[in-house]
């Protein structure tokens, strides 16, 4: 829900496909996102859109929702075209549209940035809905995300999975990982960044002493203990070695915890 480019592709080459009478209608609908889409590593520009009247917001708004409306409501004749996967791909597409202007549409400072997290949810239980039954996930989250802290993905996806939802910490002391960069502007390109300092005052200090990797249940912990701090990434732990014991997470936030000494 954060780029825009697919989901409209794959919504309109649905319409090409399965209702051409309609396709130029969901084009000029989706025309309000067009100066928006990400293009390749280009990406999508939510603060453009969020500096728009209330009044343009809305009639985009309305915009998407026509679309998914227009969906959901020819489904048997979609699905007759198309099969049952390829409809629910094309009506989650349109879903992530509208998710991805709500996400636009409020700054982070109002709430945006849990409402992202709330979309993550939504789609990490999409995804398992088309896999189920007995199906399984390992899902890759950046930073606090797969946390059970308020707002956060983690916080969302237990009410609907159960205990069948683990969050895991993963940390490292050194070695390489892949992040976009982030700055005033907005986010920048995937790229590599190296991880060399071990905040003193961090588990990754703790176990890189120990010399392996190693796997421990976070719910030992008695919850009386105060551990030290977890970063809640390894981009925090690396980039923000000073302030990762005032920004992280601590071990108590996950059911695991996987200390490795490198990774890359």
């Amino acid at each position: 829900m954060q780029a825009t480019g697919l989901a409209i592709d794959l919504v309109t080459a649905f319409f090409a496909a399965t209702d051409s009478d309609n396709f130029s209608f969901v084009t000029q609908r989706y025309a309000c996102l067009t100066p928006y889409r990400d293009f390749g590593v280009l990406a999508a520009h939510p603060d453009r859109y969020a500096a728009l009247p209330d009044s343009a917001r809305a009639v985009c708004r309305a915009d998407l929702e026509a679309v998914a409306d227009l969906i959901t409501g020819n489904r048997p004749t979609y699905e007759a075209v198309s099969g049952a996967s390829g409809y629910a791909r094309a009506l989650h597409a349109a879903r992530l549209l509208q998710q991805w202007e709500a996400y636009a549409a409020l700054p982070a400072s109002a709430g945006g940035a849990f409402l992202r997290d709330r979309f993550m949810a939504e789609n990490v239980e999409w995804l398992l809905d088309q896999a189920r039954p007995n199906a399984r996930m390992m899902l890759w989250a950046h930073n606090q995300h797969g946390t059970k802290g308020p707002g956060l993905m983690g916080r969302h996806l237990p009410t609907e999975l159960g205990a069948d939802y683990v969050n895991v910490a993963q940390l490292f002391g050194t070695g390489a990982f892949y992040a976009v960069e982030q700055d005033p502007r907005g986010f920048g390109p995937l790229q590599v960044f190296q991880a060399r300092l071990v905040p003193n005052n961090s588990l990754e200090r703790v176990f890189t002493a120990v010399g392996h990797s190693l796997l421990f249940d976070a719910r030992l912990i008695p919850r009386a203990a105060t551990p030290p701090p977890c970063c809640s990434g390894p981009s925090r732990c690396a980039r923000s070695a000073p302030h990762s014991s005032r920004a992280g997470r601590s071990a108590t936030s996950f059911r695991g915890c996987c200390p490795m000494t490198t990774t890359w």
